[in-house]
């Protein structure tokens, strides 16, 4: 990826060419070094986010972003210029010609290139400052001269990644790369969830950075689809195609010595008096029950007190 200047950490992981950075005046270096002192603005890359020192790889913006800026400014200026000629054009018609007039229409133009000239070189201090991170974990991206933006995006929040590109910087061949992530809720209840992003601005390749934000997107958001949930308290586990604990028949417990119950015994009408303690248990068949209906048959055919 040729992205400029390309800063790596970690043991064996070799820079990138020096060569690749747009090369600077020494006056422009010099107002450089007083105006990032002034204004307290870092020039080196920012500390790299969570995540392995081997995969840590700092980088500027494409070169090829630097001419886009100074040609966006160029072309607002040139706007602003021709507004400007146009109205003292008139202002000088208006009065015939006068003095006053010319010289006013000449300051506003001289004002104007030197507007232009501070114009190109904040864009020059504004690209040296824009600084992107990136680890196996997050990316980071830090920009900004008057006010210093620096935005982290872990890969496990990511959403999407999208990639931007106007015709002129299609010309140029670059590319705005922009990480989604998922929607977060503000401070208060009432406010409603709002993605964040993170902006690359101006990188070349933006295609093979994309894929390789995606794979380590995939591989860290993957990492936890193993973990099993924890179980309600007081909720039976209930094994993959079976029944719940709760549901599953238990063996009885039978006392030592005690002759097992045979299969298809009728259990112990409501209410029975338990055996005691030591007593062996008599099976109950049903040779059993045919015994207690006889009985009460022969009750029932017993004379009642009560009949006349």
């Amino acid at each position: 990826m040729s992205q400029g200047p390309d800063v790596r950490h970690g043991a064996g992981d070799p820079g990138s060419n020096p060569t690749d950075a747009p090369r600077a005046t020494p006056t422009y270096q010099g107002i450089q070094r007083r105006l990032a002192d002034l204004l307290e603005v870092p020039l080196h890359a920012p500390e790299p986010p969570p995540g392995r020192a081997s995969w840590t790889r700092s980088f500027r913006p494409a070169p090829a972003f630097l001419r886009y800026l100074k040609l966006m400014a160029l072309l607002r200026m040139g706007v602003v210029l021709a507004v400007l000629l146009g109205f003292g054009a008139a202002l000088v018609a208006a009065t015939e010609g006068h003095p006053v007039a010319m010289v006013a229409t000449a300051l506003l133009v001289l004002g104007m290139l030197g507007m232009t000239a501070l114009d190109l070189m904040s864009v020059r201090f504004r690209y040296d400052t824009t600084w992107y991170v990136m680890t196996d974990r997050a990316i980071r991206n830090r920009r900004g001269i008057w006010t210093i933006r620096e935005n982290t995006v872990s890969f496990d929040n990511v959403q999407n990644v999208k990639l931007r590109e106007g015709p002129v910087q299609r010309y140029l061949g670059i590319q705005d790369l922009v990480v989604e992530t998922a929607a977060s809720s503000g401070g208060s209840g009432d406010q409603p969830a709002q993605a964040q992003s993170l902006r690359l601005e101006g990188v070349a390749d933006g295609e093979e950075l994309r894929s390789r934000i995606t794979e380590r997107m995939r591989l860290v958001q993957g990492r936890g689809l193993g973990a099993s949930a924890p179980r309600p308290a007081g909720r039976p586990s209930t094994p993959e195609g079976g029944t719940p604990e709760s549901a599953t028949p238990r063996a009885a417990t039978v006392a030592p010595g005690a002759a097992p119950a045979p299969t298809g015994a009728v259990p112990a009408p409501t209410g029975a008096v338990p055996a005691p303690t030591g007593a062996v248990p008599v099976p109950f068949g049903r040779e059993h029950v045919a015994v207690l209906h006889e009985i009460l048959d022969e009750v029932r055919r017993l004379p009642s007190p009560h009949r006349e």
